[in-house]
């Protein structure tokens, strides 16, 4: 095997493995800003590519293989630029002291999905909203299983300080609408807390053997924004 048909086999492999983990991660994610008929086109282009064998003497072949393969780079690279545009945006600044967390949110105008009423389509079983408040720049939402709350609180952005517990606690950062949220959990309660864009969202919840970071998660990925 020459040189350069060795080169078009890595390039076939290479190609194949990237695309297959490239549509794994896509299938993956919350939300893709692809029309349905573009995305199925685009899809069917890049299966159906493939790099036509030549021989050493074709030099037209050669120059359609030199084409093809740039062809396939710019789309390599075009995709990948578009991929890191998918990935969720941390949208809020965070400072750690002994027993808490401080942070700012960013005001994002017109950002997508933004939103500050919501149905939350997921309530772990045995809670009931109990009360609900409503006014200019906040929202809360209360729920009770008799012995534990759970708060879900939306708030307009204003550059204001927000604070949460976190002394003891397991913290880090998770995606929630395509947006990266932040979570810290100890033995009293288990926060959530992410912005939409000009508002931020809290979910605070009591820590019991009914409730668990995967719950608090979920309701906050089952928001259906009200319009």
């Amino acid at each position: 095997m020459d040189f350069e048909a060795a080169l078009r086999e890595a390039c076939i492999e290479a190609d194949k493995t990237y695309w297959k983990s490239f549509f794994e991660h896509i299938d993956s994610m919350p939300v893709i800003l692809i029309p349905e008929e573009k995305d199925k086109r685009l899809r069917d282009f890049i299966r159906n590519y493939e790099i036509t064998s030549v021989g050493k003497k074709n030099h037209k072949g050669v120059k359609q293989c030199l084409k093809a393969l740039l062809i396939a780079a710019i789309i390599l690279l075009a995709l990948a630029i578009t991929t890191f545009a998918f990935k969720p945006m941390r949208n809020y600044v965070f400072h750690i002291f002994n027993n808490y967390t401080e942070f700012i949110f960013n005001d994002e105008k017109d950002a997508d999905r933004d939103f500050f009423s919501a149905d939350y389509l997921y309530i772990p079983e045995g809670y009931e909203l109990v009360s609900k408040e409503k006014s200019k720049h906040l929202q809360r939402l209360l729920y009770t299983n008799g012995g534990n709350q759970i708060v879900i609180r939306s708030v307009l952005n204003i550059n204001n300080l927000v604070e949460i517990d976190t002394e003891d606690a397991e913290t880090g950062e998770i995606e929630i609408g395509g947006k990266i949220g932040y979570y810290s959990c100890n033995e009293k309660v288990i926060i959530v807390m992410w912005s939409t864009g000009q508002y931020y969202h809290q979910i605070i919840a009591d820590t019991c053997n009914l409730v668990s970071l995967d719950d608090v998660i979920q309701i906050a990925q089952s928001a259906k924004p009200k319009r």
